[in-house]
């Protein structure tokens, strides 16, 4: 079989062997389509062409390698050309270090494009990998010890080129920046680890102004904005058709608790709605 030849690229796919050429040949056909290349914005094409250049010609790990990098890279730009990206959210209760076999296996059932992990409560300094992502944390100031906290977001490999962390100086909230193609907006992302109800009133407040504060400012430069994580919170029933819009119906009923009084708060200011209970 032949290579397939990208537009605006100079790949050549010299010394692979046959079998990892032939990988490459089925991957790229599956994923690279005519459309899909000729509407990707030329900044993601070079960036992409890079990688695969450099893949092939590198004469290091051997053409299996070169296979999975051209499979991401082929991966990288069908996902962020339209944007069709996949998020996963879990609390793991603390000890991330030591729970790494089950964030792979959670992550590879669900094909995660990003994942976020809350209560991680990671040490300063503590170093891990999850196979398949990158890792964005918080500055070390900001890490939460084993108290209780921490959050972290998981990048799979075909999307970090695109991610990059923004500065935030709260405590366990955690926004990256994942950028837009074609002229599409960039995807703001939020990891966040709201206070318990325990705690006192003007902290609870402080944290949520934070929060709101950053997604009000990005949605109203023109970006998307999406929170993911354990805000502690229960949004009860929806108290008019305006808040039915903003947190849904099929949501936990009942009453509102404190935390989900300023989650509401936070989605009417910044003009969001509440996914999970659409």
């Amino acid at each position: 079989p032949t290579s397939p030849e990208i537009p605006g690229s100079r790949f050549n796919p010299i010394a692979i062997d046959d079998e990892a050429r032939e990988e490459i040949d089925v991957e790229a056909r599956e994923v690279i389509d005519v459309e899909a290349r000729e509407v990707i914005d030329a900044e993601a094409r070079e960036e992409i062409d890079g990688g695969i250049r450099e893949a092939v010609e590198d004469d290091g790990k051997g053409g299996r390698r070169k296979a999975r990098e051209l499979r991401a890279a082929a991966e990288c730009l069908r996902k962020v050309d339209h944007l069709r990206l996949k998020m996963g959210s879990i609390n793991i209760n603390g000890n991330l270090k030591d729970k790494i076999a089950e964030v792979e296996e959670y992550a590879y059932r669900g094909r995660f494009d990003m994942m976020a992990i809350q209560e991680a409560r990671l040490k300063v300094g503590d170093k891990f990998a999850v196979k398949g992502y990158k890792a964005f944390l918080q500055s070390k100031e900001m890490q939460s010890g084993t108290s209780r906290g921490g959050v972290v977001l998981l990048v799979a490999n075909h999307l970090a080129a695109f991610v990059s962390k923004e500065t935030c100086t709260t405590k366990d909230q955690l926004w990256v920046r994942v950028s837009g193609s074609k002229g599409n907006p960039a995807l703001l992302v939020c990891c966040a680890y709201m206070l318990q109800e325990s705690e006192s009133k003007e902290d609870r407040a402080a944290a949520f102004d934070s929060l709101k504060e950053r997604a009000v400012r990005y949605v109203e430069k023109g970006h998307d904005v999406l929170i993911l994580g354990d805000l502690n919170a229960k949004l009860g029933s929806p108290e008019c058709l305006e808040e039915e819009r903003r947190i849904g119906k099929h949501g936990e009923q009942g009453n509102r608790s404190s935390n989900g009084s300023l989650v509401v708060q936070m989605l009417q200011e910044a003009n969001l709605i509440n996914v999970g209970g659409q």
